[in-house]
């Protein structure tokens, strides 16, 4: 089941990474220039959040329309960017600077996923196939978003690991000693064998772009219930499956390369051989 949210902003620099961020947990975004507009449009369709990105045209920062909107439309709110404004029971406010891991955070501590019976994926991306509704609701609730910039080192080779990553927007590049692994992208896990066996990082990583992460803590594996844990495993198991598929791919290729670099040089020497003998050289 996909949420909608109505995102207004009078800029929409960060429309994308908001979007691509968002879809991981289950929102779609829908982006509106303006507030008037949005909310006509919320006449006419059905949303299940309003995202309103400050500041606005003629200084819209007032309390009490946004108690309106909310008794006229019955949506929650999510309002980025308005210092003047708090939390109450149905409106979220995050001051600036605004990343896609504050809006994350926001969008899931004010609209929860909805536990049902009906065993359903809410999130649509592979990463987050295996899960239950359940199981994202417990997911959300005791993880957290955190975003990194281009460049920046979420951790070293070597370092103590107690948590394990979900990305929901951007790339992570990997680095085991000089060699250079693919990047993970959208929807990958990673983390997890240092957080469950208790070893060392067994590679570098850090952002190859901006780059939102849920972080889940060891913790939440230790409170997670047996269905949970469950789905994690299986989730865990087909990573590594994964991940040993490509890790022989890559072998194979430097192999390959081995052979390549092994055949050129024979074939230099030859040459080489070739050029002596034909200068008046004498060889045994």
């Amino acid at each position: 089941m996909t949420r909608r949210a109505l995102y207004v902003a009078a800029h929409l620099h960060n429309q994308d990474l908001f979007a691509v961020a968002l879809e991981q947990i289950g929102w779609h975004l829908s982006p509106c220039v303006q507030l008037d507009h949005a909310l006509a449009r919320m006449k006419e369709e059905q949303y299940d959040a309003l995202i309103v990105h400050g500041p606005l045209p003629g200084g819209v920062d007032d309390q009490e329309l946004f108690d309106r909107i909310h008794r006229a439309t019955g949506v929650k709110m999510i309002l980025l960017g308005f210092e003047e404004l708090r939390d109450n029971r149905f409106q979220r406010v995050v001051p600036a600077p605004i990343t896609a891991a504050d809006l994350v955070h926001s969008v899931a501590s004010i609209c929860p996923p909805q536990s049902q019976k009906l065993v359903t994926s809410l999130l649509r991306s592979q990463g987050f196939a295996p899960f239950t509704q359940e199981a994202v609701a417990f997911l959300l609730s005791k993880s957290r978003a955190i975003q990194l910039e281009t460049g920046d080192r979420l951790f070293n080779e070597g370092d103590e690991g107690n948590t394990m990553y979900f990305i929901l927007a951007g790339s992570i590049a990997l680095q085991l000693g000089k060699l250079d692994l693919p990047p993970l992208t959208v929807g990958a896990l990673f983390g997890e064998m240092s957080m469950l066996q208790g070893i060392p990082r067994s590679a570098t990583a850090s952002a190859s772009r901006t780059t939102v992460l849920l972080e889940v803590p060891a913790a939440v594996v230790e409170q997670g219930d047996s269905d949970f844990r469950s789905i994690l495993f299986e989730l865990i198991a087909r990573t590594l499956m994964r991940r040993l598929q490509r890790s022989n791919t890559i072998f194979s290729n430097l192999q390959d390369a081995e052979i390549v670099e092994v055949s050129e040089a024979l074939a230099e020497a030859a040459k080489d051989e070739n050029r002596g003998l034909g200068s008046g050289d004498i060889r045994a």
